[in-house]
């Protein structure tokens, strides 16, 4: 998935409407859990947050990641920034959005806050976008 169209889920998330409605759309700065867990769901990928009590790290967690998320794809949570793990690759904004080895991801010793585990996917018939369930419950996305 190209980085635009994870960042025109987000808006579209954040804001109700894609970016190009959005006279001057400004920088995703500060990007929630339930943004990044419902842009994500626009793309039909399932999954639930896990916590982390204490000072965890990077190393430290990808050394004791559990069967399910060294199996499906997780987003991290590093402070201020997510980032995304596949098996032993690692992709975030600090690598310039390039996938590179989980060996070579900077900031290693950042701290690990929550994680995302994605661990299904829907089938594209089966999504629901968001339009349509405001539609539904009778709120007009557009704001008319």
């Amino acid at each position: 998935m190209p980085v635009s169209e994870a960042s025109e889920a987000i808006r579209y998330v954040r804001y109700g409407m894609p970016s190009s409605q959005i006279p001057n759309a400004p920088p995703l700065n500060r990007t929630t859990h339930q943004e990044i867990q419902d842009a994500l769901w626009l793309f039909g990928f399932l999954g639930s947050w896990r916590s982390f009590i204490g000072e965890r790290t990077l190393t430290s967690y990808l050394k004791g990641r559990s069967n399910v998320e060294l199996t499906f794809p997780c987003v991290v949570a590093l402070g201020t920034h997510h980032a995304a793990v596949n098996g032993n690759l690692f992709c975030d904004v600090s690598s310039g959005g390039r996938v590179i080895d989980i060996n070579e991801a900077p900031g290693r010793r950042k701290r690990v806050h929550h994680v995302l585990s994605l661990m299904s996917q829907l089938d594209p018939s089966d999504i629901v976008s968001k339009a349509n369930k405001l539609n539904a419950a009778g709120i007009s996305a557009t704001g008319t």
